[in-house]
């Protein structure tokens, strides 16, 4: 199963960080052209990143990205811990594994968030997800 990010979510921050930019480039003094642009690109910019850094969910294992964007995959067996963390605003779980230094980061504020957790909490290697997650709500 593929999950992906609330869009809306991530636009509204990659369109805090554009205007932030045009309000660094231009100051009070704003240009709606430059504003629009700035907007344009938020939007394409995130719909790139919104396809690009998708979650793939199997019966054996999950694969996800590293911090630096880097494909990893983990079988669920290897997963000793997941750890809350939040970066403006934005809620991940860092999935720690037993071969590797470099946890995968897990956003959670997917489109179907009952399914994530579904998946994710289901027997075996997945009871750090059920203790973070929690059981899925009907």
């Amino acid at each position: 199963m593929i999950f992906r990010p609330k869009f809306i979510i991530t636009f509204l921050h990659v369109c805090l960080v554009f205007t932030i930019l045009v309000f660094i480039d231009d100051g009070l003094d704003i240009n709606i052209e430059s504003f629009l642009v700035a907007s344009l690109c938020a939007l394409l910019f995130n719909y790139v990143l919104i396809r690009s850094f998708k979650i793939t969910i199997t019966d054996e294992n999950m694969r996800s990205y590293d911090f630096w964007g880097k494909s990893h995959s983990i079988e669920w067996d290897s997963i000793v811990d997941v750890k809350p963390i939040q970066i403006a605003w934005l809620k991940y779980v860092r999935v720690i594994k037993t071969s590797t230094s470099r946890p995968l980061w897990e956003p959670i504020f997917f489109n179907d968030m009952y399914k994530f957790k579904r998946e994710t909490t289901k027997a075996g290697g997945r009871k750090p997800f059920k203790r973070l997650l929690g059981a899925p709500h009907q």
